[in-house]
Parts: C-alpha cells; sequence; structure tokens
C-alpha cells in the first residue's frame, strides 16, 4: 500500500510541477476534447467557427466536432472532469496497478518478489511519465496487472478459484481496454485464453465463469461497434480509421501520407500511413519497430506490467517447482510483439 501510494503522490506531483496538468501531445488533446464532450452529456460537439482557427490533428470537424480515438479511455476521463478531479484519474489507476503488480509477484514467487515488482512498477520512469499525463497507457496497465492477478490466482494457487464477481470484473476491465486501446485488447485476449485453458484442465473453472468473462467484454465491443457506427457508419470502422482515409497528411511532417486504406493491420502495398525506406508497412518495418519499443522499455525500466513480472520473475521463480504461472506470461509475449508487428506505427505499445 505504501508503494502505490508512493506512485500516486510521485505521478501526481510529475503531472503538477513538470507537466502543468496541461495536456501536450495531441493524442492528449483529442483524449481531453473528448472526454469533455461526453462529460457535457454528447458523443460530439458542433463545429466550431472560424474552422480554421480551431483545426488540430486527430479531431475530425467536418460536419461535428470529435477526437477520432476509442471512446473506452475518454469515458474514463469524463468522469474525472465531471468531479473536477481529472489530473488525479491517471495517477489513481497507476496505484491501483502497483497494488496488483505486487500482486502478481507475491502469487509467482511469493512475498519478497511481490514487494520487488511493485516497487519496479511504481518508480518506473516510464509509467510514471504515462500516469502523469492523460494517454491512456495507466488503463491498460492497470487492466493487464488485473488479469495477471486473477490470472494467477487461479492457475498457481490451492485457493477458491475466484468468484464470479472477480471474473465479471476481469472481463469489464477487458471490454474497457477493447473500447480505449482494441490491439492492445486483441494482446490481452491472447493472455486470457492461455489462463482459461489452464485452468480448465486443472479444473479450476467452470461455465458459469467463462460466461461472466465474456459477456461484459461482448458489451463492450457491441458499445463500442454502435459508436464506430455513429461517427463512420460501419461498426468494424473506426473512426480513427476513418480519419486517415479521408484526410490529408500534415504538411509539416512530409513523412506521414495518408490513404484509404492506410490504418489496416498488415503488410505490403496500402498498409502503413507513414513513409518508410522499405515504402509500405513490411516485415523489415515491424522488426525495427519492435527494436524501438524494446529500447525504450530497457532505458525507462519496463512500459508495463508483464514486462516487469517476466523480467525480475523469470530469474527468481527458477527454483520454484511449478512453473505454470511463468510459462503463461513468457510465452505470452512472442504472440504478442507478433501481434503489435502488423500494425505500422511504432510508439502503439
Amino acid at each position: 500500500m505504501l508503494l502505490a501510494m508512493l506512485g500516486v503522490v510521485t505521478a501526481r506531483l510529475i503531472g503538477r510541477y513538470a507537466l502543468d496538468d496541461v495536456p501536450h501531445v495531441m493524442d492528449e488533446i483529442a483524449y481531453s476534447l473528448q472526454a469533455r464532450t461526453f462529460a457535457s452529456g454528447h458523443l460530439t460537439e458542433a463545429v466550431h467557427l472560424p474552422r480554421a482557427a480551431f483545426a488540430m490533428w486527430f479531431v475530425d470537424d467536418r460536419l461535428r466536432s470529435f477526437s477520432v480515438f476509442p471512446p473506452g479511455w475518454p469515458a474514463v476521463l469524463s468522469l474525472g472532469y465531471l468531479l473536477g478531479l481529472a489530473s488525479w484519474v491517471n495517477p489513481l489507476l497507476h496505484g491501483g496497478t502497483v497494488l496488483l503488480v505486487g500482486r502478481a509477484g507475491r502469487l509467482l514467487s511469493g512475498r519478497r518478489t511481490g514487494i520487488l515488482a511493485a516497487a519496479l512498477y511504481a518508480l518506473s520512469p516510464q509509467a510514471l511519465l504515462l500516469a502523469a499525463s492523460f494517454m491512456s497507457h495507466s488503463l491498460v496497465a492497470l487492466a493487464t496487472a488485473l488479469l495477471l492477478a486473477v490470472g494467477l490466482h487461479a492457475i498457481a494457487t490451492d485457493e477458491p478459484a475466484p468468484s464470479l464477481g472477480i471474473v465479471a470484473v476481469v472481463g469489464g476491465a477487458l471490454g474497457l481496454t477493447a473500447a480505449a486501446r482494441p490491439l492492445c485488447a486483441l494482446a490481452l485476449l491472447l493472455l486470457v485464453a492461455t489462463f482459461a485453458v489452464v485452468a480448465l484442465r486443472r479444473q479450476r473453472a467452470r461455465l458459469a465463469q467463462a460466461i461472466a468473462l465474456a459477456a461484459p467484454l461482448v458489451l463492450a465491443v457491441l458499445l463500442l461497434g454502435f459508436y464506430n457506427a455513429h461517427l463512420a457508419g460501419s461498426l468494424l470502422r473506426f473512426p480513427q480509421s476513418a480519419f486517415f482515409d479521408e484526410h490529408a497528411g500534415p504538411v509539416d511532417i512530409p513523412l506521414f501520407a495518408y490513404h484509404a486504406g492506410c490504418n489496416q493491420l498488415g503488410f505490403g502495398p496500402g498498409h502503413g500511413c507513414e513513409m518508410t525506406p522499405d515504402g509500405p508497412h513490411s516485415l523489415t518495418n515491424a522488426l525495427v519497430n519492435t527494436g524501438r519499443n524494446l529500447e525504450a522499455w530497457f532505458w525507462l525500466a519496463g512500459g508495463g506490467p508483464i514486462v516487469i513480472v517476466q523480467a525480475i520473475l523469470a530469474i527468481s521463480n527458477a527454483g520454484r517447482e511449478d512453473r505454470t504461472g511463468l510459462r503463461v506470461i513468457v510465452a505470452s509475449l512472442p504472440l504478442t510483439f507478433v501481434l503489435y508487428g502488423l500494425y505500422w506505427y511504432a510508439g502503439t505499445a
């Protein structure tokens, strides 16, 4: 608890005195604008005039004004705006993640490892900077840590299996992730599936728990689809993809080359909204992007619960008889890298 409080206070101090409680990058600005729109009880706003004075990257303002990013994180952030505590949302999410990372570490390799994992995550420079910002990463980190803690409890302890309520909360967290960062949700779904297979084999899961997990996830995905349809005309077409399809790239960043279909997953002609030495998004570009992300994680002391817990427990858990939990985490990492490699932008993870 002390480590969680330290993480919250540190993130809040960074946000207040280093970042001035102001969104800095365009992603944050778009998130904040949409959160304020949601807080007002609307999905979109009227176009602000004169239009040229309010033109912003990642904000569609042709017929109505709205952020092109998925609605999950702005919906959470809007609660902060309603309460007058928007700058506290991410620091509090960071504190919750610290507690869950500690729980996951304890389940894998005992109390000492749990404390070490919590301390490393609480003071991770990257995690703290993101928690001090208005970006969506802290929300996904919390969902990931919750999934890890509950999944490890289900397969790595002799305690009663997680209750239906706890499993439903995990499903809700996964659904919220799908509505905030859909690609991250796919990565987490791979981890959930692996935990579920192990739990079923060990008779630690029942049909009722599967339903409790799936119901909130399905509901969130349906709501996301309706949101897409309202703004982009199709259940499966994201406003972000529509933005790249139908807008020209920023004139001050010539490397960006927007065109129809450029935001889709995959390799080859038509994929990728920026110019690379190899042309369209390719396997080579995916490897370069992965290397950049790994380098950032290395220098900034880890980018999330999976990286933190996996790295320190790969050694400390070596003498434990049942290493199933560790194997599940380690096995999910290559699949996660492959999934993120399909997307053209290096900063997605």
